[in-house]
């Protein structure tokens, strides 16, 4: 059982990323990369080379900075641990194993309660901010 779980867990993981990261590189005004389709990519792309988390975490506030944003974004920003899981150059929420394409993911197709139920699971790790988790959910998912 151990094992369908972990495997939740990490489709949970790499689709509340993918997403979270879709909405900001709408939110940034980002435009897709010619043969991607995905605002995430572009994301990922406009934050730059550098492997520093506070490097990508200071260019995506800088790429926000002056936009009009949604009362949502807004609280994620403010929720650096958050924000940092967003930025990061190797995310360490994306688990090894196989990754999944990012049009495997569609906003709607997990629930809240599916991401919180793996959120749960990972309260306990090291390194791991719940609270910045649940941010995530909240973004994705809101209340």
């Amino acid at each position: 059982m151990f094992q369908d779980e972990d495997i939740a867990d990490r489709v949970r993981f790499q689709s509340l990323l993918h997403l979270a990261q879709e909405k900001l590189g709408s939110d940034a005004g980002l435009q897709t990369q010619p043969g991607s389709e995905s605002l995430a990519f572009a994301w990922r792309s406009a934050l730059g080379p550098s492997v520093v988390t506070e490097d990508r975490y200071n260019k995506a506030l800088e790429l926000l900075k002056d936009r009009t944003l949604e009362p949502a974004t807004t609280e994620l920003v403010k929720n650096k641990q958050a924000m940092q899981y967003l930025v990061e150059y190797t995310s360490h929420l994306r688990k090894e194993g196989s990754e999944l394409g990012d049009n495997s993911f569609a906003p709607g197709r997990i629930s809240r309660e599916a991401y919180l139920e793996s959120v749960g699971r990972q309260k306990n790790q090291t390194g791991i901010s719940f609270d910045a988790l649940v941010a995530l959910v909240n973004y994705i998912c809101p209340v």
